[in-house]
């Protein structure tokens, strides 16, 4: 699919992650708004995108949303990104600059697993050329301990998930 134009989302009802197979080139045009994830629309993955499966790709995309998830406590893990919650293996987001804010909030008195990243949360694919230079907020996380809890600019990297060539020094985290 190409992005033939800027788009502006503005959810006044929960946002599903969009689910994607193939290819997503934005064209060099900007998605904008205000983005509300709907709790476990897709499993545990909360962003623009949700999970990128097998061979999946996005590529020449600027995000300028504004993203708040929220997960309930029964829910085991949480994956969130400005771009994409979670990248399988051999899946890749390329050429693509994150800059709004993602806003967190969960409690994480239990074990559980929360992996948040400016591009992508959990990253078991590729990213280069990205850019992160907005905001991810976890001040809305209760219950923190050290396991399990994962923040990243770019992304959080998991079996071998790599990325290079990519900036996220003008990114903020704000910390509980």
């Amino acid at each position: 699919a190409l992005l033939y134009t800027d788009i502006e989302v503005n959810t006044s009802s929960d946002w599903n992650p969009i689910s994607l197979s193939g290819t997503f080139d934005g064209g060099g045009h900007t998605i904008s708004g205000e983005i509300t994830v709907i709790e476990n629309a897709v499993g545990d993955n909360y962003g623009l995108f949700g999970v990128l499966p097998l061979g999946a790709a996005i590529q020449d995309l600027e995000v300028s949303a504004n993203i708040s998830a929220a997960a309930p406590a029964t829910a085991p893990a949480f994956y969130a990104g400005g771009i994409a919650a979670n990248l399988l293996p051999e899946s890749k987001i390329t050429n693509c600059t994150y800059s709004g804010t993602l806003t967190v909030k969960r409690d994480l008195s239990s074990n559980d697993e929360m992996e948040i990243g400016g591009i992508a949360g959990r990253n078991s694919g590729t990213i280069s050329g990205c850019t992160f230079s907005g905001t991810i907020d976890v001040t809305g996380v209760t219950g923190v301990t050290d396991v399990g809890f994962q923040l990243g600019g770019i992304a959080v990297n998991f079996a071998n998930g790599t990325y290079s060539d990519c900036d996220d020094t003008e990114g903020k985290i704000l910390k509980p």
